[in-house]
């Protein structure tokens, strides 16, 4: 899948971009496209690293679980801010889902652009 994503995201690099003129510049042109899919995918992993350590402090579960309850140590969260992990749970799916429709309009713009 990751060998995939970095293509996925240099084809539209090199979408963008006019084509290049000669063989060498083609070469370039697909050399920086490699270069920003595996960066993108870099990214990627950081949000998601940092999600996964930050994320856990800002969730609360209900008493009976036993889970996520005050320790006493670590990182205060103000009530406020923290939500339960069903609600974190169905917001990431929504957004999940936003993003697979996003791609639907991705694909069309490139499709017309290109055609």
């Amino acid at each position: 899948m990751l060998f995939y994503s970095t293509i996925y995201v240099g084809e539209f690099y090199k979408r963008s971009v006019p084509p290049a003129p000669s063989v060498d510049a083609q070469l370039a042109l697909d050399a920086e496209a490699t270069r920003l899919g595996a960066r993108a995918l870099f990214y990627s992993a950081v949000i998601a690293l940092v999600a996964n350590l930050i994320l856990p402090y800002f969730v609360y579960e209900t008493e009976e679980t036993g889970v996520g309850k005050k320790s006493g140590r670590g990182i205060r969260i103000p009530d406020a801010l923290r939500v339960h992990l069903i609600s974190l749970w169905a917001a990431s799916h929504f957004i999940f889902a936003a993003c697979m429709f996003a791609t639907l309009y991705a694909f069309g713009y490139f499709y017309v652009r290109n055609h």
